[in-house]
């Protein structure tokens, strides 16, 4: 599948960083619900990862993740 340059261009990516991480046992697959904090001008953020095979809840809070921030919210079950 290809998308447009426009499409493309519109995405906004930004640097955040995990300010908590917990576990989202409501999943259908086992994931984290995660906690991001983009700075002043966008705040923190949630978001879900299913990353539980490779990190635990303690080793993703204080790292740097980039994600795009301007996708429509999506509601995953309770969370």
């Amino acid at each position: 599948m290809t998308i447009a340059l426009a499409d493309f261009l519109a995405v906004e990516v930004h640097a955040g960083t995990v300010i908590a991480a917990e576990p989202f046992p409501e999943a259908r697959k086992p994931a984290w619900k995660l906690a991001i904090d983009f700075g002043p001008a966008l705040g923190v953020k949630r978001s879900s990862a299913q990353i539980t095979d490779l990190y635990a809840p303690a080793a993703l809070v204080g790292r740097q993740v980039i994600a795009v921030t301007n996708l429509p919210p999506r509601r995953i079950g309770p969370f």
